[in-house]
């Protein structure tokens, strides 16, 4: 499965529609989990996009602790809330707690603003970030979640980043020259000069 993973847009969605877009072009987007701040946003993604998508209520509409979802995946299963009943903002063990009780390997948050991904004890822990208000003096972030049987990948992204990589991977691929290799310079070398 390839996920997007996004949290606290806050009802600003232009930037992950123009990362949707963009993806869309190199692969299939299987499903987006949004982390909270806000649900609602999550639900305009999945109505504008057409991708299936899980969302969850953040400290801004209303979310509590027992706002959370599961994601099956081929992997594992994949614990989504916001975090802000768990505190994340000063320890990821209790959503590590609530991510074992529930018999997920991982757990996706929001809340903090701030892009992170860790193992711990075996789990995989991943914030995306917030792609509209960033708290980490980047352009804002969103993460790439790639799984298979028995294989987990994560890749945390900056926007500005993304796009111009994006940019330049469609300009190589319209202005790439084909160039023909030459050889023989060595024989050249060898058959025209008298030290040889």
């Amino acid at each position: 499965m390839k996920i997007l993973i996004i949290s606290d847009t806050h009802d600003k969605l232009d930037k992950v529609l123009k990362v949707i877009s963009q993806l869309k072009s190199n692969f299939t987007i299987d499903k987006i989990l949004h982390c909270g701040d806000f649900e609602a946003d999550g639900m305009e993604l999945e109505k504008l996009t057409g991708i299936p998508t899980l969302a969850v209520k953040g400290n801004m509409d209303g979310g509590r602790s027992t706002d959370f979802k599961i994601l099956e995946t081929e992997a594992g299963k994949f614990l989504i809330t916001h975090g802000h009943e768990q505190n994340v903002n000063l320890s990821l063990d209790r959503l590590s707690y609530l991510a074992e009780e529930n018999q997920c390997i991982g757990a996706v948050f929001g809340h903090t603003h701030r892009a992170k991904y860790i193992t711990l004890k075996g789990l995989h822990l991943i914030n995306p970030g917030s792609i509209s208000f960033p708290r980490d003096n980047s352009s804002g972030t969103f993460a790439l979640l790639t799984t298979e049987k028995s294989m987990v990948e994560v890749e945390l992204l900056e926007y500005e980043k993304f796009i111009i990589a994006q940019a330049t991977a469609g300009d190589e691929k319209s202005h790439t020259k084909k160039t023909k290799i030459r050889g023989g310079h060595l024989r050249d070398l060898i058959n025209y000069s008298d030290r040889f």
